[in-house]
């Protein structure tokens, strides 16, 4: 009975910090509770087995990603295909629990052979692991613990030096540093001269981060550009009926000859505005360039895109951006590079063509090739189409190629009134800090808003409404150490895991006389 209720209880911590976690992220967005998220579960981690570390963190992880994602499941696919879907969100969910179980189990099997805290481990293998989700055509860094951070800017500035994943590692490190206050018994003089070390230690944590804030926040003028965002909230049940095609343009143009009362110096609209392929439709193409035409001011969009193959009934359709000049010309074109997995693209059905007719109904893209940088008076600009703006790695490499100000374009009605659209709009705001750079985000239900060169989000639309927004943005006048060296700090973070691997793979050697040609002990356990 006594052990039945110690497993109830590890359990219940277990569940603690899942919904602790769950917590900190948008919709609720209690963010104060992201320091302490993971003081139950280090309390039942610190005192089992690796593998009992890995069992209940996963318990952790699964209550977490069940309730952070469960918006996966409202997509509105054909009905045949929904049991795919939920199969999809279950793998999914498992796929990140997994991960997250593994953080714990290798924390505290590090922590046992090389007699550390285990507290102090975990913020150095988060960040890898946060890193390696990040990466690759399945990539997937939802959740990562640093987005939980996005409304306290005067604490996240420093990520123009380490990305997200050194937020990541200040959020964990907190949580470790608390646990250890938390956990010391003070009966010992020494042990309480350490708690009162780690006390100030904490304050330090959180005064230094929040001194640079300050300090580094500008207020310099800067040359700016005028962008008029039109959310036409067009709805998806009929947005590709082509009953409704003449509508949805009509809406959108008139939408943006309002804005013209603002003198906009571009216009953006979101992704997939247009339903229809721009090359191949003379009349809607016709009837968009009177607005760049008329007006002078260019227009960018997002639309489909079509490339004939060489065969009758072959071709590659692309999810894309086409900016529209004073003339009325095509002046630019983007192709989304990171596609969503199973959703916009089969993974590997270029590899294996019979792929190509497996996919949950909503596309069969295909990647885009250049990281195209589009003109524009003021200054070169790039487009981030969709969730390719929570991928850190790629946007560097936009701003790399010398982009001035950022797009972004987006289409989040698929999830309804969910936290769905929160949680993407919010991750956006590292990638304006990491770069400092400016984001002009046009969401086609929202949220639609204009992020600045720290963080600082302003004139955001409220979802499912039809909004026209007009926001000065400040051009980027320099290069940052992030968009310099990349994620050089994860990189950092991954090496120091490395040599701890290296060092508890020797202890376990000495143990079983694999070094010194002793016969020793047997090892107090296995991993497994």
């Amino acid at each position: 009975m006594r052990l039945l209720t110690e497993y109830r209880k590890k359990v219940f911590l277990s569940c603690l910090s899942g919904i602790l976690l769950l917590l900190s992220f948008p919709p609720f967005s209690l963010t104060f509770f992201s320091f302490f998220v993971f003081i139950p579960i280090f309390f039942v981690v610190q005192k089992e087995k690796p593998k009992g570390a890995f069992f209940f963190s996963f318990v952790c992880g699964l209550l977490f990603y069940l309730g952070l994602l469960y918006w996966i499941n409202l997509d509105p696919v054909e009905t045949w295909v929904r049991p795919l879907l939920y199969l999809g969100f279950i793998l999914i969910v498992g796929y990140l629990s997994l991960h997250f179980a593994l953080i714990f189990l290798l924390s505290r099997w590090l922590a046992i052979r090389l007699n550390l805290g285990f507290n102090f481990i975990v913020p150095f293998i988060l960040v890898v692991d946060e890193f390696i989700r990040s990466l690759g055509f399945l990539a997937f860094p939802w959740g990562s613990l640093g987005y939980t951070q996005t409304r306290h800017l005067a604490f996240i500035q420093f990520a123009e030096f380490t990305g997200v994943f050194g937020v990541s590692f200040w959020v964990a490190l907190i949580n470790g540093v608390i646990f250890e206050i938390v956990n010391l018994k003070r009966h010992h003089v020494l042990l309480f001269l350490r708690s009162f070390v780690m006390l100030w230690f904490l304050v330090l944590l959180f005064l230094v981060p929040y001194l640079y804030g300050r300090f580094c926040i500008s207020k310099k003028e800067y040359e700016k550009v005028m962008v008029a965002l039109i959310q036409g909230n067009i709805d998806q049940s009929v947005k590709w009926d082509e009953r409704f095609q003449r509508e949805t343009i009509e809406i959108f143009l008139s939408l943006s000859k309002e804005a013209m009362n603002k003198t906009p110096e571009l216009f953006v609209w979101p992704e997939t505005a247009l339903p229809t392929y721009l090359y191949y439709d003379s009349a809607a193409y016709s009837t968009i360039r009177t607005l760049p035409c008329s007006t002078g001011v260019p227009l960018l969009t997002g639309a489909p895109h079509w490339i004939p193959g060489a065969k009758l009934g072959e071709g590659r359709y692309y999810n894309s951006a086409f900016l529209i000049d004073e003339s009325g010309r095509i002046a630019g074109e983007y192709s989304k590079i990171h596609l969503v997995p199973f959703g916009e693209k089969f993974p590997l059905a270029e590899t294996f063509p019979v792929l190509r007719h497996l996919n949950f109904g909503e596309g069969d893209f295909s990647s885009g090739k250049e990281m195209t940088i589009l003109s524009h008076k003021k200054g070169p600009f790039a487009v981030l189409i969709c969730f390719e703006s929570i991928f850190p790695g790629l946007v560097r490499e936009f701003v790399k190629r010398g982009a001035r100000f950022l797009v972004n374009i987006t289409n989040d009605s698929w999830f309804g009134k969910t936290g769905a659209a929160r949680q993407h709009a919010e991750m956006v705001v590292f990638r304006a800090i990491e770069n400092r750079i400016s984001i002009a985000r046009c969401a086609n239900s929202g949220i639609s808003m204009f992020i600045d060169p720290y963080g600082r989000i302003s004139q955001a639309t409220p979802i499912f409404t039809r909004e026209i927004r007009v926001g000065e943005i400040p051009l980027k006048v320099k290069e940052t150490f992030y968009t310099k060296y990349g994620a050089l700090f994860a990189w950092g973070c991954m090496m120091i895991v490395v040599l701890l691997i290296l060092g508890g793979t020797i202890v376990v050697s000495v143990f079983e006389g694999k070094v010194r040609g002793n016969s020793a002990s047997p090892l107090p356990f296995r991993i497994f």
